[in-house]
């Protein structure tokens, strides 16, 4: 008794494996498009805050750089008791 194949096998066929030289290897560019995104944004929020130095700090960014005072001093950051 001979199987016959079915057409969902025919419709699939298997792929051959291409050369490592003729693969497609990402570019070097790529890889820093990234970076570069990331350094333009830390660019960018670094600008805005230096014009921004004579205005003083709101009372969240007041807290949050004495806690960073805080730590690094040596003292960890601790919860006000609650009532």
């Amino acid at each position: 008794m001979k199987i016959k194949p079915t057409p969902y096998a025919k419709s699939h066929t298997v792929k051959k494996s291409v050369p490592r030289e003729l693969a497609a290897q990402p570019s070097a560019a790529a890889g820093l498009l990234p970076w570069a995104i990331v350094l333009v944004i830390i660019f960018f929020a670094a600008i805005v805050r230096i014009r921004l130095l004579d205005i003083p700090l709101e009372r969240d960014e007041g807290e949050y750089a004495y806690t960073g005072q805080l730590l690094l001093q040596g003292i960890p950051p601790t919860r006000p008791p609650s009532i």
